[in-house]
């Protein structure tokens, strides 16, 4: 059984989904795919109530809270408050039911803002939890952080964070960044420094792209949009983010290259394609995506996507095809997918032998 609701005023909304699956081999039902949002606005205050959805993110340099890192079953507040020179947001939050982290926290930010030309932040995350389900000791963790924000030029800014993190297990460590930001609308160019010490432990930021303590380098990316057409390109972006890092333990190397385009051909047509490649130590992972969307009228579509993995013990293909008719009060759809995934089971070599799939 699935049951959707929401409501909407002025000042209020909530929304939620009712989930109730019932096992064959059970007899009570399970509603583990329930979730709802709670928000109530003034006018300089809003606060937003969860039930296993999102709490938002950060908005400093290192992303010391992003909700991706957090439990997803969880229950939370979420308290935000602007005035003219200063924006405050708080976070509190307890994983919900029996899940295997015990998981609870918060997270605070301030912001001081000048005429958007200047401002400095700071933000404060606590985390207290089970590190793994067959260990029952609590892990504790604190981390803190200061950034700063100073344009130079309507298009070029300067950014620099200092963070701090303590916790029970890795003690004491530092991370710091400085990067330098180029934004034309169409054009946004980043590059910068980042240091994160090899006991650095912040349980919810994601400062490098799921890359969180033990690494020092460079990190990249410059992302395209262009407004109008490219001869018969409608609309082309191409995002590209290069990262080249050493890890501070043993001065190994960690690379990671990822690009991206994306264009239109006439009205009807849509293309997506992507590379992403890494590589640490002798791991090697080379991912291809590629996506094709066809709109045969206002309510009729096909898309086909292709995606392709491989590293040093693994390869697989994936592709899908599916249409979808839809109306007002009614939609249809069909997809066909075939996966295919080999798996290396040589136990002399890594790379050779024959696959398994």
């Amino acid at each position: 059984m699935l049951t959707d609701f929401s409501i909407k005023e002025r000042k209020t909304s909530a929304k939620g989904v009712l989930s109730a699956l019932q096992p064959f081999y059970s007899g009570s039902a399970s509603f583990n795919g329930s979730r709802a949002i709670l928000k109530q606005n003034w006018e300089h205050v809003n606060v937003k109530g969860v039930f296993r959805e999102g709490l938002g993110n950060f908005d400093d340099p290192m992303k010391l809270f992003s909700d991706f890192q957090s439990e997803r079953k969880k229950v939370g507040v979420h308290l935000n408050h602007a005035s003219e020179i200063t924006n405050t947001r708080c976070l509190f939050f307890g994983s919900e039911g029996d899940v295997d982290s015990k998981e609870k926290g918060a997270a605070a930010r301030i912001k001081f803002r000048n005429n958007n030309h200047w401002f400095i932040g700071g933000s404060y995350t606590y985390r207290e939890g089970l590190e793994s389900a067959a260990d029952s000791s609590q892990s504790r963790n604190h981390a803190m952080a200061v950034d700063t924000h100073l344009s130079i030029t309507e298009e070029l800014a300067v950014v620099l964070e200092i963070a701090h993190t303590s916790d029970t297990e890795k003690q004491e460590d530092c991370g710091h960044l400085a990067s330098v930001k180029y934004d034309t609308g169409d054009l946004k160019f980043s590059t910068g420094y980042i240091d994160l010490g090899e006991g650095f432990k912040a349980p919810f930021a994601d400062p490098l792209h799921h890359i969180s303590s033990d690494a020092r380098g460079l990190d990249t990316s410059i992302d395209y949009v262009k407004s109008e057409p490219i001869g018969l390109l409608e609309n082309p972006a191409i995002t590209l983010g290069f990262i080249n890092l050493n890890r501070h333990s043993d001065d190994r190397k960690a690379r990671e290259l990822d690009a991206s385009l994306r264009f239109g051909i006439g009205k009807r047509d849509t293309f997506f394609v992507s590379w992403f490649g890494q590589e640490e130590g002798n791991t090697r992972t080379q991912t291809f995506r590629g996506n094709a969307e066809r709109n045969w009228n206002e309510r009729w579509a096909s898309r086909l996507q292709v995606s392709h993995s491989i590293s040093n013990l693994t390869r697989s293909w994936r592709l899908t095809f599916d249409t979808d008719w839809r109306r007002e009060s009614d939609s249809a759809r069909v997809s066909i997918e075939w996966i295919l995934r080999e798996m290396d089971t040589s136990r002399l070599s890594p790379l050779g032998g024959k696959p398994a799939s």
